[in-house]
């Protein structure tokens, strides 16, 4: 692990126990900081490539507001390629249909392994 690696790392783990907020959510841990720093840094570098003002969204031509999508999923991925801006309601639909294609899956899955235990 390179220095800078080492260093970025002593700042997230070096703070005191967790703080939740209202819902709940634990907003201190590394993991927390070190994604909403990630997701900070995609919005900055994606608006300073791309003009706001006269963006649309790419999935249904609105302009605005916009949110920066990691397509892979994983906020820690600020590859150029990995990144698009969609505006607030396709991301949130996006989201939704995600989470309902894993449940799915969860579910074949689930199925698939009663029948095997059956059989």
């Amino acid at each position: 692990m390179s220095a800078e690696a080492q260093a970025t790392l002593a700042e997230f783990v070096s703070e005191p126990a967790p703080d939740f907020d209202a819902s709940g959510l634990c907003v201190t841990t590394p993991r927390f900081r070190l994604r909403n720093k990630s997701r900070a840094q995609a919005r900055e570098w994606y608006w300073n490539e791309y003009d706001r003002d006269s963006y649309e969204c790419p999935t249904c031509g609105g302009d605005g507001p916009f949110d920066v999508h990691h397509r892979d999923g994983d906020p820690l991925n600020n590859h150029p390629l990995n990144l698009v801006a969609i505006c607030w309601l396709c991301h949130k639909s996006e989201h939704r249909r995600r989470r309902a294609v894993q449940r799915v899956q969860d579910w074949k899955d689930d199925y698939s392994d009663i029948i095997e235990v059956d059989a």
